[in-house]
């Protein structure tokens, strides 16, 4: 368990707010921007959820006070969508307000496909009202999510697109890395083609943040539209040479106790992350 949770700090950016705080403010001094992710999901009581709620109101007012450059991400699961759809709605506009109040963002994470349409509809009943305040999370390695984005796509519609990192059955998720990483690569295109706000390119793989950049600049499209998305504690000179050569870059940034979940998912699903896990340790 010591391995463990030495490995997991790597990923991890503290126990609490005020570790986090630091290592946003260390980035932001770098030109990284952050989006906060508070640990915990799957909430079962009410009185949790509405705490969860209040913890993010909380953390939206503290990057504001403390003039971080981060927005912050959540999962539906701890608003109390395991509880009432209606319940969690009302739990995560009290967060929604708070952002739009401050002008800043509210991603939505996607977890497993259990919760994909409930997901989306969620996303779906905000967006008109919150549309630039906040998006949603796809997951490339998902059969189904081509028609989920073109079913979002509109001038407000803000999407972060990752490979997936739950087990899924192989007739809803690509079962090869490389049947993901084309699936992600159409996806960047269609996004990048449509009219939509924001396209978040969230993945630590080279060959797609490359293929990112290279279309951007064939479609001529506006590079403003585009952010890269790396998580806290992975290849660090890639994200300072991202932000280098003038794109925007958010560091996934993680903290809390309840990091277990969070940390197996990095590791769990696929050899290959395992390996890049491991490797990921003696690079910067």
């Amino acid at each position: 368990m010591r391995l463990v949770t030495f490995l997991a700090r790597r990923y991890v950016a503290g126990d609490n707010w005020k570790d986090a705080a630091k290592a946003i403010a260390k980035m932001n001094a770098h030109g990284l921007y952050a989006t906060c992710d508070m640990l915990g999901e799957n909430v079962m009581k009410k009185h949790k959820a509405v705490q969860a709620s209040k913890r993010y109101v909380h953390l939206l007012e503290q990057i504001d006070y403390r003039q971080l450059q981060a927005n912050i991400s959540v999962k539906l699961t701890q608003l109390g969508l395991d509880i009432s759809m209606d319940f969690c709605k009302e739990n995560l506009e009290k967060i929604l307000k708070k952002a739009r109040s401050l002008g800043n963002f509210v991603w939505i994470d996607m977890e497993n496909s259990a919760y994909t349409d409930r997901t989306i509809e969620v996303y779906k009943s905000f967006i008109h009202k919150y549309g630039p305040q906040v998006g949603i999370c796809i997951q490339s390695y998902l059969r189904r999510s081509e028609d989920d984005i073109k079913n979002l796509l509109s001038p407000r519609f803000c999407v972060r697109l990752v490979k997936g990192a739950y087990k899924e059955r192989k007739e809803l998720a690509f079962a090869k890395k490389s049947d993901t990483d084309e699936n992600f690569k159409h996806l960047i295109d269609v996004v990048l083609q449509s009219e939509a706000k924001l396209l978040m390119v969230a993945t630590h793989d080279e060959k797609i943040l490359n293929y990112a950049k290279k279309r951007v600049k064939e479609l001529k499209a506006n590079r403003k539209r585009l952010e890269f998305g790396l998580l806290y504690g992975v290849k660090r000179e890639v994200q300072r040479q991202l932000t280098k050569h003038g794109f925007r870059v958010r560091v996934y940034t993680p903290f809390g106790r309840k990091w277990i979940p969070y940390f197996f998912r990095r590791l769990r699903e696929r050899r290959e992350n395992f390996w890049f896990g491991f490797k990921s340790l003696f690079q910067r």
